[in-house]
């Protein structure tokens, strides 16, 4: 007889504690109630609660104890690095959000976009940077040499004024084999702060785009509210405007994603030629992208 594992129980309890099996959805609605109604769909939220609990457990941050609404969205971000639907997703999110009583963003898929992206060439890239101006070059040169998505050009900060995510295993030799940086950080999908590393002058020319204490700019993108202590472009804006300039220096256009497409084939390039092995590697590419999945680090080098 199969023994059904410890998280296994729990998500089943947690379920059904939110179960009114054989309401219809006119009494539910009524009464104001976000519950699970049927038999199939029980079965399958007990399930996904299961695979968010291993995960809790996966990255050192149990349920309930450490239990977050972030954490949670975290783990949503992290699925839409999966091949699921749309409707999966969904789905998903509406388990956790009926199971644990809370309210999550809605979430995209990040898979589709990989596939859908190839890596610029170092010289397309400058042909690229050419045609945008000064403003969206240099967040365009950011991106490039240091792996930020387009929306994480709007949260960059200081190490002295953010700390990364202290609830994942960050391996200590992140950015190693990497010279004449300075770390900062940023905040990405599902909140998962981590540092990145900009190189000396860039650095210098980015905080030259400081803005003044109490000045901080206010910018709203894909209905986000971002609080920017640094005046560069950023989010959908930056990413029409690089597709845009793509168009026109080369005839087509990756995206912005492109570049971290790059920027992941050169950074595992860089630490296989110091003699690191590919899981190693894989590893460390994977956390210095904010991704926590070195199987998915695998679809940049496609």
């Amino acid at each position: 007889m199969k023994i059904a594992s410890k998280n296994q129980r729990l998500a089943y309890r947690l379920v059904s504690d939110v179960s009114k099996l054989g309401m219809t959805k006119k009494e539910a609605k009524a009464l104001n109630l976000k519950v699970v109604r049927s038999i199939g769909t029980q079965r399958n939220y007990v399930d996904w609660v299961k695979v968010f609990l291993d995960w809790c457990d996966q990255i050192n941050r149990p349920f309930p104890e450490h239990f977050s609404i972030l954490q949670t969205q975290e783990y949503l971000y992290e699925l839409a690095e999966e091949p699921r639907t749309k409707k999966e997703i969904g789905d998903i999110k509406m388990a956790m959000e009926t199971t644990f009583k809370i309210q999550l963003e809605a979430v995209e898929s990040e898979h589709s976009a990989i596939l859908k992206s190839r890596a610029y060439q170092d010289d397309q890239i400058s042909k690229i940077i050419s045609k945008l101006s000064a403003k969206f070059s240099l967040s365009a040169r950011i991106c490039a040499a240091a792996n930020l998505r387009a929306h994480e050009l709007l949260t960059l900060r200081r190490i002295s004024e953010q700390e990364r995510s202290t609830h994942r295993e960050w391996s200590k030799d992140l950015y190693i084999h990497c010279s004449d940086f300075i770390l900062y950080v940023v905040t990405g999908k599902g909140g998962l702060k981590r540092h990145v590393a900009i190189p000396t002058a860039l650095s210098e020319e980015l905080e030259s785009h400081r803005v003044a204490c109490g000045e901080e700019i206010t910018v709203k993108d894909r209905k986000i509210n971002y609080t920017l202590v640094y005046n560069i472009a950023g989010g959908q804006r930056f990413s029409q405007a690089f597709s845009d300039a793509s168009m026109k220096a080369l005839g087509f256009s990756y995206g912005a994603h492109g570049l971290r497409h790059r920027w992941a084939q050169r950074r595992f390039q860089t630490l296989k030629d110091n003699g690191m092995v590919t899981e190693t590697a894989l590893s460390i590419v994977s956390q210095e992208m904010g991704h926590f999945r070195p199987d998915i680090v695998l679809v940049y080098f496609r």
